[in-house]
């Protein structure tokens, strides 16, 4: 069996803030990592909680998420910042891809 099939995607999302979804998403991710398995978690929110109070991460404040998301840039993870636990940051920069997508609509 490849590592390939044992890949796994999980989502953890609610409209609504404060119920838990970083601090979840931490710990699980921390958790499968410490297990040995390579873990990437995204950060997509605006406020970098994930980034910044769980993981104590230093980001780019949602730069290259935002990039990515706008202009197909590619993703540009924080590399280790737990053993087997890799990070796409959040941060401010992504309010202008909520605006963007706004617009877009329009």
């Amino acid at each position: 069996m490849t590592s390939t099939s044992l890949a796994r995607t999980l989502l953890v999302a609610n409209q609504k803030g404060g119920v838990g979804k970083s601090s979840l998403v931490s710990a699980l991710g921390s958790l499968v990592a410490a297990s040995g398995r390579k873990v990437l978690l995204v950060d997509s929110d605006q406020q970098a909680n994930l980034t910044n109070s769980d993981l104590g991460a230093e980001g780019d404040r949602g730069r290259s998420l935002g990039m990515t998301l706008q202009y197909g840039e590619p993703l540009v993870p924080l590399t280790d910042v737990r053993e087997n636990l890799d990070l796409i940051p959040g941060g401010p920069v992504l309010a202008a891809v909520s605006a963007t997508a706004a617009l877009s609509e329009q």
